[in-house]
């Protein structure tokens, strides 16, 4: 008797297996109906290798690749999800609307994505066409500091899909000393972090870096997946209602909210944490539930997750304006005064949370990758480990922990906090002095020109602080201010 399994006989089964595939039936799929109806056990290259003898024709309904919605579909879920086909084929078959790997690739090529280049000079022509893309983008200096796969990331979000190879000779070629200092950073040991999967816990944080300046920058990201949940860019004077005013539209716009929470022990923090509470207690059928079971308090350093890739945000983006400010402070050009502040904010503020914007959506959908030493580590894209996060080793799926909501609370939290604007960075009145001195210096900070270096728009800030100081130390009208720090009452508490 030779030795090894033996060989599934697919013969009796022959007719049903043609009609389902020239009916682009997912391979997936029938092997599914194969093993639940039949018991029979067969790995997909052993299905292909013996339909291919059958001498098979799959063609892709002209239906399926002219359906304009699903065209739009496969095109979001591969410029803003960055997925990779099989990701996406994943995707649209638990979203109900299962297609063929060959019915993706006419859909790709209607789409005019070509994710694949194998003549040389095509390939030289592509890496000039990227270098040219990127030398138009504005910020050229803030996109040489992405990471491989943020710099994919990104080109894709703005509609230019390459081949993975041509970015990578990009990257290599705009980071010469990256390949090297990976290589080192990844020897370093962060200790394990498990995580069991989405929603489980939030880490939240706030970045200080531009506090003097005025500028506060807040997050959260799943300890899962490492997908960002929201993002905030607002006024240091805000932060503690911005911080719960974000998080309540955040659960509002979601539907759900996640099982824990985790942060530092900063003042911006108690009033999301008594919201939290509040809306577990309301739905959560344990009456022995305590805070400690669904907010967890520690030092920043234990909240390794957005402490990490406030790292990240920093070395992509946010050093430019950082040393920017350091420079104007040492300058003497800044000095926390109220129009020194006014001016600041005016023109720099639309930018930094343009390009802190740009950055979430690059990050969500980049690909973190398999390392060495740190097994708890998910690698794969943010945004699908978040959304569809799979199997684990074990083949079981992966839980979601999201729980419900009240909505009678949620709204009653929500009311208190709806009365402001937070997105509001300066009063009325001293935006609209500030954007009409601004166009008179031919200047849209909403529709800046290209960043011009690592001091962009200096000149601009200086002119705009010295009408404001003159402004005020005439006593113009309008009198320029700063935003006041908003009052709440927390009933819900």
């Amino acid at each position: 008797m030779p030795a090894g399994r033996p060989q599934v006989n697919m013969e009796p089964y022959k007719d049903q297996v043609i009609v389902l595939l020239t009916q682009n039936t997912p391979i997936n799929v029938i092997l599914d109906m194969l093993h639940q109806n039949h018991g029979l056990q067969i790995s997909p290259r052993t299905f292909k290798r013996r339909t291919q003898a059958w001498c098979i024709q799959r063609r892709a309904p002209t239906g399926i690749t002219n359906n304009r919605p699903l065209q739009i579909r496969v095109e979001t879920l591969i410029c803003e999800g960055n997925l990779s086909p099989k990701e996406i084929l994943e995707v649209l078959a638990r979203d109900g609307t299962p297609i063929s790997n060959d019915s993706l690739k006419q859909i790709r090529r209607r789409l005019g994505i070509r994710l694949r280049i194998d003549d040389k000079d095509e390939q030289r022509q592509q890496k000039d066409e990227i270098l040219e893309v990127l030398e138009e983008e504005q910020g050229f200096e803030l996109i040489k500091g992405y990471e491989r796969g943020h710099l994919y990331a990104h080109l894709r979000h703005h509609g230019h899909i390459y081949a993975r190879d041509r970015i990578f000779d990009i990257w290599c070629s705009l980071r010469p000393d990256a390949l090297e200092r990976r290589s080192t950073n990844l020897q370093r040991s962060r200790g394990a972090y498990q995580c069991p999967g989405p929603n489980f816990v939030w880490h939240i944080d706030g970045y200080m870096k531009l506090e003097p300046y005025g500028i506060e920058i807040y997050a959260a990201i799943d300890g899962y997946s490492r997908y960002v949940t929201w993002f905030y860019v607002g006024i240091s004077t805000r932060t503690s209602f911005s911080v719960l005013r974000q998080y309540i539209d955040t659960l509002s716009a979601t539907g759900f909210q996640p099982r824990t929470i985790r942060s530092d022990l900063g003042t911006e923090t108690m009033l999301i944490a008594d919201a939290h509470y509040a809306l577990r207690k309301a739905i959560d059928i344990d009456p022995r539930l305590q805070f400690s079971d669904c907010f967890w308090y520690g030092r920043g350093v234990q909240n390794q997750r957005i402490e990490s890739w406030w790292g990240q945000l920093t070395s992509s983006m946010n050093f430019v304006w950082r040393e920017l400010f350091i420079w104007l402070q040492d300058q003497g050009h800044f000095q926390a005064t109220i129009p020194d502040q006014i001016a600041l904010l005016a023109v720099y503020m639309p930018s930094i949370k343009d390009t802190c914007a740009e950055f979430v959506l690059t990050w969500n959908s980049h690909r973190i990758r398999k390392q060495k030493g740190r097994p708890y580590s998910v690698p794969g894209k943010p945004w699908m480990n978040y959304y569809y996060p799979g199997q684990d080793t074990d083949g079981q799926d992966i839980k979601d922990y999201q729980h419900t909501l009240d909505p009678t609370l949620l709204s009653a939290i929500r009311y208190d906090v709806d009365g402001w604007d937070a997105n509001e960075y300066l009063p009325t009145h001293t935006m609209e002095w500030c954007h009409t001195q601004l166009l008179q210096m031919q200047f849209d900070p909403e529709r800046p020109p290209a960043r011009d270096g690592t001091r962009p728009y200096v000149e601009i800030y200086l002119r705009l602080r010295e009408r404001a100081v003159y402004h005020t130390q005439i006593g113009a009208i309008p009198i320029l201010s700063l935003c006041e720090k908003p009052t709440m009452s927390s009933d819900w508490a």
